[in-house]
């Protein structure tokens, strides 16, 4: 299931370069960074960090490298993430009493 996912998530930034004229194989952390900045309008974190695995994974696969941790790459998340926000919501506690 995971193979599949890198897959199916290694298609969609094939997709975005192909549309917008850059190379996915190998590619740089400049467009892995528009690429991240494209699906953060509708994504959340969680994804853009998945995607961003799944591109390094594929290229590590291929025999290529790609520096995921590229200051680029984690300053731009970082910024999405502020603009975001990452509100995360608890659930509440449960409550055990002794009988």
């Amino acid at each position: 299931n995971t193979l599949r996912a890198y897959k199916s998530d290694f298609k969609d930034f094939a997709i975005f370069c192909v549309k917008h004229g850059f190379n996915s194989m190998p590619t740089e952390p400049k467009v892995v960074s528009l690429y991240l900045t494209y699906l953060s309008v509708n994504s959340k974190i969680s994804t853009l960090r998945r995607r961003l695995v799944s591109i390094g994974v594929v290229h590590k696969l291929k025999g290529h490298y790609l520096d995921t941790k590229h200051p680029i790459i984690i300053e731009n998340l970082m910024g999405i993430k502020r603009k975001k926000g990452s509100i995360q919501t608890g659930k509440k506690p449960i409550l055990i009493s002794h009988l």
